[in-house]
């Protein structure tokens, strides 16, 4: 774990965790708001959980494809692009279509970066300590999710508008995907 900690790869990784953490579950816990905000039935907005869910299967199945074929750190930055297109799409949803569009792009980003992320730590770490080092990255991941549904609740709280809290935590899976594009092998142990 102490050499993980020194390591760039580590802190990117953390990244690619609490990104999606902190921002998927700001939005679950204020989606029905959000949706309702806009004038769409709560029946509706809550029924986006179940779309977002019927797109995470198959695309589960994928993201194993793919991270057999294709570098883990490409799986991990098309996760975070995919969030940001759902953000970008929930900012601007005011229709079904685009609700539709939001939850299917947040299903498929949600099964991308967890298949993916549990295939980069043993690979970038290797198995003997990945105990110890997963489960630093998965404390960091729960305080991520811990404080995600905070901007929401400031921005209507203090703006009227969950919008702000949508564009101001785009950056996140920006600076993610940045973050895991750079990610190479660390110079450690991985035994």
């Amino acid at each position: 774990l102490h050499q993980a900690l020194r390591t760039p790869i580590f802190w990117c990784l953390i990244g690619a965790s609490v990104v999606p953490s902190l921002v998927v579950t700001g939005l679950a816990f204020n989606q029905v708001a959000i949706l309702t905000s806009r004038g769409l039935p709560s029946s509706f907005a809550a029924t986006t959980f179940a779309i977002e869910a019927a797109v995470a299967v198959p695309v589960t199945l994928a993201a194993g494809w793919l991270v057999d074929r294709y570098p883990v750190r490409y799986v991990l930055m098309l996760g975070q692009v995919l969030l940001l297109v759902s953000m970008a799409c929930l900012a601007l949803a005011e229709t079904m279509a685009l609700v539709i569009a939001y939850s299917s792009w947040r299903g498929a980003s949600s099964a991308l970066w967890t298949v993916a992320a549990d295939v980069a730590w043993p690979e970038y770490f290797g198995r003997k300590y990945l105990g110890s080092i997963r489960g630093a990255g998965f404390a960091v991941g729960v305080v991520g999710a811990a404080i995600g549904p905070i901007p929401f609740g400031l921005s209507y709280d203090v703006l009227g508008s969950y919008t702000p809290a949508i564009l101001l935590l785009m950056i996140l899976p920006i600076v993610a995907a940045i973050a895991v594009l750079q990610a190479r092998l660390p110079d450690i142990d991985r035994s």
